[in-house]
């Protein structure tokens, strides 16, 4: 597969796109001007020398518009092979990787596969310019119970013979 994608780099190179990009600019450009000398022919064809070197230029135009798309289709024909060949040899390999997995104990692909999800994911993140929102951490205090709550006046609580028998201490209400 990997010699396939080489080939298919070697063969399909921007230099070949842009040959084929320039290859239709110039049939777009040609057919409008071929249209334009059949209209011209009709109109002032006099059946003489003038008549007949239009045919000429026209049926050397015609014949330049034939190669021209003659070397567009065999290009895209070309690409389209190369295409079909790559999809099949990688739906092979994907169904061997398929294959290969089921005997994958330590379920390795899934975790590279997860490790790479998340991956694209931060990449993602960062790239939108979305950041994780750091959790609050708790400040640092010296009481060993956390901090404090709900605080609304002070409570004392005695221990004494009976403890928690008085709301407020020993000497009850």
């Amino acid at each position: 597969v990997k010699d396939s994608v080489s080939d298919c780099n070697r063969n399909i190179t921007p230099q070949m796109t842009f040959g084929m990009e320039s290859l239709l600019l110039g049939l777009d450009r040609r057919l409008p001007q071929l249209e334009e000398d059949v209209v011209m022919l009709e109109e002032e064809n006099d059946g003489e020398l003038y008549g007949v070197l239009s045919l000429y230029v026209i049926e050397n135009e015609l014949t330049e518009i034939k190669q021209l798309m003659d070397q567009l289709q065999s290009t895209s024909h070309k690409h389209k092979q190369l295409i079909e060949d790559i999809t099949q040899k990688l739906e092979e390999v994907k169904d061997e990787m398929e294959e290969l997995e089921q005997f994958d104990t330590l379920q390795v692909v899934k975790k590279q596969q997860t490790n790479q999800r998340l991956k694209r994911d931060l990449d993602q993140c960062r790239n939108n310019g979305l950041h994780p929102i750091p959790q609050p951490t708790q400040p640092k205090s010296s009481c060993p119970f956390g901090r404090f709550l709900n605080i609304s006046e002070p409570r004392v609580f005695t221990a004494g013979e009976y403890p928690g028998s008085y709301k407020y201490g020993a000497w009850g209400r």
